[in-house]
């Protein structure tokens, strides 16, 4: 409910802030700039307050996974960065156009599955098919962050088996094989 009354308050202030520009009569300014500034904040601010609001609402329903996310990318540049520094091939125009590129790429996929998941009826499959969406998205920069420790740490951490599932879950999209484990 409180989500619902803030979208409410987002959208009626989406319209009210160019009405306001142009009904203030505080402030001389002549009839035709008022409308000069209307039609101009309408057409700038508007449309950017409409997509706020929209990424707003998305980060209201998705907060654990988007700060997820973002602290997965940033790890991803920290152990990327000091595996490279390591290894002495750390080059920093390569690595801010090879992050950018993880990034955009993540959100890329992230948007185009999430837009197919919306447009799906709800039902228990398309839930995880929401569910195999974030992982996906989240395993991208998970798996280079795990093939970098796991290089750095000499094969001890994360344990081999770990990178065999990660490995075949990037190969299979086998959420079940992922997350099960074998009784010897």
């Amino acid at each position: 409910m409180c989500n619902k009354k803030k979208s409410i308050k987002t959208k009626i202030g989406i319209i009210a802030t160019p009405l306001i520009l142009l009904f203030a009569y505080r402030v001389k300014v002549p009839l035709r700039d008022k409308l000069e500034y209307f039609v101009e904040s309408l057409f700038t601010f508007t449309p950017l307050a409409f997509i706020f609001a929209i990424l707003q609402r998305w980060f209201d329903a998705n907060s654990l996974f988007a700060i997820s996310l973002v602290g997965v990318l940033v790890t991803n540049g920290l152990v990327g960065g000091y595996f490279h520094y390591k290894k002495g091939t750390f080059d920093l125009p390569t690595f801010v156009k090879k992050n950018i590129e993880m990034i955009a790429y993540t959100f890329v996929v992230y948007y185009c599955l999430y837009v197919l998941h919306e447009n799906i009826k709800e039902t228990f499959s398309t839930n995880l098919f929401l569910a195999l969406i974030n992982v996906t998205s989240l395993l991208f920069p998970v798996s280079k962050i795990c093939k970098n420790v796991f290089i750095l740490s000499d094969g001890r951490h994360p344990p081999e088996f770990l990178m065999v599932k990660l490995y075949n879950f990037q190969k299979r999209g086998d959420l079940q094989e992922f997350f099960e484990s074998k009784k010897d």
